[in-house]
């Protein structure tokens, strides 16, 4: 899988920090005195020497601009929905979530197709690995067997690239889940009519 830029503030404010050390060294470098030899700079008695700086940061996933971000920079056709815009649709699971999307069809309130070929084109994987069919019968994962409630997000890809699997054909829905929670949750949703 393409891994998305997400640490480019953290690059940066690393690259502030070498620069910014750098020029401090340079503004504390000796001073040469007439008759020839060195002294330290005025201020060298009060040089206080650091062991290191550990910079810890996480990135927020299901995030919608991570998913634009990795969509307008996808060198293939891609659709991305982050977990934000699934909640937004109201949709219980990620086969009702996908019908949404432009180029998939909905067969049986189930299976996804891409670009209208059948389900000999079409592949699913879970974060990164390749999800076997339930029935023997037939290639397709029902989608419907998975809530928006565990999915970060949803990539779909409509034309190849080489992270892909050997067996591509039409196009590739990729589910991506949530971390663990951290701590105890509980969930009541209901619908009526």
């Amino acid at each position: 899988m393409k891994q998305i830029r997400k640490h480019r503030p953290a690059r940066s404010l690393l690259a502030a920090a070498i620069f910014l050390h750098l020029a401090h060294a340079q503004a504390q470098a000796p001073v040469e005195v007439p008759d020839g030899t060195q002294t330290p700079g005025p201020d060298a008695a009060d040089t206080v020497h650091l062991k290191g700086v550990e910079v810890k940061g996480r990135t927020e996933s299901g995030n919608e601009a991570l998913y634009l971000d990795e969509k307008r920079l996808a060198p293939v056709v891609t659709e991305a929905l982050s977990s934000e815009q699934i909640s937004r649709t109201g949709d219980s699971d990620a086969a009702t979530t996908l019908k949404r999307v432009p180029g998939l069809s909905l067969i049986n309130g189930r299976y996804i197709y891409v670009r209208g070929l059948g389900e000999r084109y079409s592949s699913v994987l879970l974060n990164g690995a390749q999800i076997p069919s339930p029935d023997f019968t037939r290639r397709v994962v029902p989608l419907d067997l998975f809530p928006n409630e565990l999915l970060d997000g949803i990539v779909v890809q409509k034309s190849y690239s080489p992270d892909m699997p050997g067996e591509f054909g039409g196009g590739t829905v990729q589910l991506r889940t949530r971390e663990v929670p951290r701590a105890p949750f509980f969930r009541v949703q209901g619908t009526l009519g």
